[in-house]
């Protein structure tokens, strides 16, 4: 599975507002997740912007790049998270990679690798 947190965590309090049970003991999420990133969502909208008539209708959320990075035994997983520093290398590096796919294939606005392993 592949996961926005910042999504998840949206969901939750919604079922949290309409009081339904969101806790620990009725929702768990595999430290195996991998996490859908800002980069994966500017590497989707970018590569959909780039096939022109030939769009496939990308939500533009991230999720199919997130998959490529889970298949290719790259990406950034739940318990990654677990080590905040060592996280935050692992997403500066994530997003020198994207940076530079996003930069020579499409031309597309870099991300500032900082302010995303901050959020």
């Amino acid at each position: 599975m592949v996961i926005n947190l910042e999504t998840m965590l949206k969901e939750m309090a919604t079922l949290q507002a309409a009081g339904i049970d969101v806790s620990p003991r009725r929702l768990r999420v595999s430290h195996a997740a991998h996490l859908i990133t800002p980069a994966h969502r500017a590497l989707d909208q970018a590569q959909e912007k780039a096939r022109g008539q030939g769009k496939i209708g990308t939500t533009g959320r991230g999720i199919g790049p997130a998959y490529t990075d889970k298949a290719a035994r790259r990406g950034l997983r739940l318990e990654d998270m677990l080590d905040p520093a060592a996280f935050a290398e692992k997403m500066a590096n994530h997003i020198q990679d994207t940076n530079l796919i996003l930069r020579s294939l499409y031309g597309a606005e870099e991300l500032d690798a900082s302010e995303l392993s901050k959020e």
